[in-house]
């Protein structure tokens, strides 16, 4: 009889999904807020692969990792396999990414005003991908200060379809229970350089203080402040006022005395706690600008100041790689992406912290374990997980490792469990893995809780198993003659032994046999599952096999092949000696 638990795909998910959400849920929204930062970033324009690489090779330095980089993502772009690939990017070189939204531009090079399609665009493709993290951080537009950057919007204009675009992007991942994502959105960051010409250019206070007396719910929904803090004339550091790198002071300041005149208490305690993302910052260097040498003690200047501010979550310099005019001299890789200006050196020797995400940790698990099982004999099952979260999973070379939760890996007798090592398991594919279990001792019901750790940390309980943990079972042999009659002596010397399907010999013990049965007792170091091979070798006889024993609980009375007394020299062969003996 072979008795197996298996936990089919269909019902592992139950197990998993009700198991392992006490692990996976465990922090509220903002958490994400008080977990370390790599601040430093740059920004890109539909970066290409080997940008990633090249970038990866520029932050992901000095301690740094799960650094910044906001990307401009166009309409056109807003396609699920464009997003897959740059989220796929992005956790392969431990990124986070900000999305800018943007709807496309003129031939004149003059953006569009986005809209609720550009939205509900992003939000469709995001949805149906396997994201790089939990939180999705979303930038809506850019600088609409400038009527050229947003299509001739107005303060009031801007602030209707932002908060639209809020309301729809809240909504749709609030609703959707399987889209364990969280959405941080942020309002475009303003130019508080732009001069007071409507409609070609609104001063940067006029135009929020618009914007949000239009809309004084915006600054109660908004997830965090995007700023861009540019250094005077993009050349010289200044560390006060609304010009100055500490320009985000000023706006928060100015949002604050405005929600004080719109909202509710618990609004301004909102804005008041906002983090700040500033998407853009850089030098113009070169002919227009200043010298490799000052940009680069420039640049280092300004990363160590908003490394020692806990209110700045990010500081991504514009621009990665550009081409021709305007944006060129501000390109910290230049044109084709091969020579690293002063700022980006800065960049690159400057220290940084070891960021950490939050990670959606869901799995399809499958385990087959043998549901009986004797006390002091290890067991295998084997486990299939199918990763369905947005991290990683990497035992070898990595973090994560499985683990039984409640149990350590060996005890005073020696060792517990121990599970096979594994690879890079990416989400969409399945993890294989061996468990090796002990038992120990103690008989009756063992629970397993198998979980995947990551530095030790249980993450997520990936399936469990009952186990009924019994006495080693007990065997007699009936023993019989060539004839047919049972074997009477008591005398002889008889000897079972008891071997796996692979021919190693797991039992042997001496055993007695009188009036045709030999009791053996317990049987060490076999299962109640599986075949098992039982020899009985009795002097004078040739030796003979049960091929298939499959041991029960308790007694098991297994009837051996009859003697056959002719083994003279006890070889265990019928020789010519032996038929030559007989007649002497």
């Amino acid at each position: 009889m072979r008795s197996w638990i298996v936990l089919a795909a269909s019902v592992a998910c139950i197990v998993v999904l009700a198991f392992g959400a006490a692990f996976s849920v465990s922090t509220p929204v903002g958490a994400q807020f008080e977990l370390p930062s790599c601040k430093a970033g740059i920004h890109m324009i539909s970066p290409s692969d080997d940008d990633f690489k090249n970038a990866a090779a520029l932050l992901n330095t000095n301690g740094g990792a799960y650094c910044w980089v906001t990307i401009v993502i166009r309409e056109d772009e807003m396609n699920p396999e464009n997003l897959q690939r740059l989220h796929n990017l992005a956790r392969k070189y431990k990124f986070q990414i900000i999305h800018r939204l943007e709807k496309g531009f003129d031939s004149q090079g003059r953006w569009y005003m986005p809209d609720g399609d550009t939205v509900q665009k992003f939000v469709t493709a995001i949805k149906t991908i396997i994201p790089s993290q939990k939180d999705v951080y979303i930038v809506l537009g850019n600088e609409p200060t400038h009527a050229v950057m947003c299509g001739g919007c107005t303060p009031e204009s801007y602030a209707q379809w932002a908060m639209q675009a809020i309301d729809t992007i809240h909504t749709a991942f609030a609703e959707d229970a399987d889209v364990a994502m969280n959405p941080v959105v942020m309002l475009a960051g303003q130019d508080v350089h732009s001069p007071d010409a409507p409609p070609d250019y609104y001063d940067a206070e006029k135009f929020m203080s618009r914007m949000f007396t239009a809309e004084p719910n915006l600054l109660c929904e908004i997830d965090a402040w995007a700023s861009h803090n540019y250094p005077r004339d993009f050349m010289r550091n200044t560390f006060a006022g609304r010009y100055s790198l500490r320009g985000y002071i000023w706006e928060l300041a100015l949002a604050q005395r405005l929600a004080q005149r719109l909202v509710s208490e618990d609004c301004q305690e909102h804005v008041r706690q906002l983090p700040v993302f500033i998407t853009e910052t850089g030098y113009k260097v070169g002919a227009g600008g200043i010298a490799d040498d000052l940009a680069f003690h420039q640049a280092q200047q300004m990363l160590r100041f908003y490394e020692e501010d806990p209110k700045v979550r990010s500081v991504t310099l514009f621009v990665y790689r550009s081409c021709g005019m305007p944006f060129e001299e501000f390109a910290i890789t230049g044109c084709n992406g091969d020579k690293l200006n002063g700022v980006g050196q800065a960049l690159l020797e400057s220290p940084k912290v070891k960021g950490e995400v939050r990670h959606v940790h869901k799995a399809r698990t499958k385990v087959e374990c043998p549901l009986e099982v004797v006390e002091r004999l290890p067991i295998e099952c084997t486990v299939s997980a199918e990763n369905l979260g947005t991290d990683t999973w990497q035992n070898i070379g990595g973090e994560y490792s499985l683990s039984l939760i409640g149990y350590q890996s060996s005890g005073p007798d020696g060792q517990v469990y121990s599970f096979t090592r594994f690879r890079e398991v990416q989400p969409g594919e399945t993890l294989s893995a061996n468990l090796t279990y002990n038992p120990g001792e103690q008989q009756g019901a063992h629970t397993l809780q198998i979980g995947l750790s990551r530095e030790g940390r249980v993450l997520l309980g990936l399936a469990t198993v009952g186990l009924d943990v019994n006495a080693a079972p007990e065997m007699t042999l009936k023993v019989n003659t060539i004839l047919g009659s049972p074997v009477q002596s008591a005398s002889k010397s008889a000897q079972v032994q008891i071997f796996d399907d692979q021919d190693r010999i797991l039992f042997r013990k001496p055993v007695v046999i009188e009036n045709g049965a030999g009791v053996v007792g317990t049987v060490e170091n076999v299962g109640l599952s599986g075949c098992y091979r039982a020899v009985l070798l009795v002097d004078g006889n040739l030796p003979v096999q049960k091929a298939c024993v499959d041991f029960e609980k308790g007694m098991n009375i297994i009837e051996m092949p009859r003697l056959l007394p002719v083994d003279r020299d006890n070889d265990g062969k019928l020789s010519l000696s032996d038929i030559l003996g007989r007649y002497r």
